[in-house]
């Protein structure tokens, strides 16, 4: 349902308020792990519907318009034509997680898997504030680019929010890494282990500010550009940990590594396709 409901936020103003669900959905996982620690399987259980709740209050609280559900064929055929590449890219970026978990529980075994939550925590943690600035800029960058603008003015317009984020992460990078061993041990003892891989986490964060560029790949139709940087970066991703031994626990912080060395590759790709874009601007236009 929710889903459905947030099809209707669709103007810069509406995605405000969408960035507030999402920050609000960001906050609730983060403090709804209290009730895994406290009552395992149940707590699990208790928190998906939780999530599922608050998400849907308030998408439902702050929607725009008031309207039923209904399908139109030739609507949705219009629609699949603009939507289908994105969601194809889109989903095919999102196994990458999954894939990082997989490779986990295949070296390093149950127990390697749970201690790596940690790190899987501190990065959807983090991910907060690039998500918020993402799903801001982006009805931005739409609009500049529907109204003729070239494309180096609709690439300007997430920079002062991307020169926030480096700051604010930067930030988070010197007074997290030294002290989340601290916190750990003082809340989560049992997964004092998982602290060395959550540290990167916070370098995966500031790398992934540069993905709020990303959206002109969405603005200008050129999605499979944006797939060519995600292959390339899983496939990196891929090659770093299969060069690389992993005996144990303790060398769980190679994985986080990995995304490290994925994610700038994925980046530079990215950024090779931004100056070809301005390169050969008269093209999009």
């Amino acid at each position: 349902i929710s889903k459905y409901l947030k099809v209707l936020y669709r103007s810069e103003k509406h995605f405000y308020f969408l960035s507030k669900i999402n920050f609000i959905n960001s906050i609730v996982n983060l403090i709804s792990l209290i009730l895994v620690y406290k009552f395992l399987f149940y707590g699990l259980c208790f928190r998906a519907l939780l999530i599922v709740l608050v998400d849907w209050y308030f998408t439902n609280k702050w929607k725009p318009l008031v309207a039923k559900a209904s399908f139109n064929w030739s609507n949705f055929k219009e629609l699949s034509k603009v939507g289908m590449p994105m969601y194809i890219v889109s989903n095919i970026y999102s196994l990458w997680p999954t894939f990082q978990r997989t490779y986990v529980l295949s070296v390093l075994g149950v127990k390697g898997l749970g201690i790596y939550a940690l790190a899987n925590v501190v990065q959807n943690m983090l991910s907060t504030f690039n998500n918020t600035i993402s799903s801001m800029s982006f009805p931005q960058m739409s609009k500049a680019y529907g109204e003729g603008k070239k494309i180096k003015e609709i690439m300007l317009i997430p920079l002062k929010p991307f020169l926030i984020s480096i700051v604010v992460y930067s930030l988070m990078l010197i007074i997290g890494w030294s002290l989340l061993p601290q916190v750990v041990d003082w809340l989560l003892p049992n997964y004092i282990d998982g602290v060395p891989a959550a540290q990167w986490m916070f370098v995966v964060a500031l790398i992934s500010s540069f993905g709020v560029f990303s959206n002109i790949f969405m603005v200008i139709k050129k999605n499979h550009h944006r797939l060519v940087g995600f292959s390339v970066g899983l496939l990196v991703w891929f090659i770093y940990l299969s060069f690389h031994a992993i005996n144990g626990i303790e060398d769980l912080f190679v994985f986080s590594q990995s995304i490290i060395v994925g994610l700038l590759c994925i980046t530079i790709s990215d950024f090779i396709f931004y100056f070809r874009y301005i390169r050969n601007e008269s093209k999009f236009h």
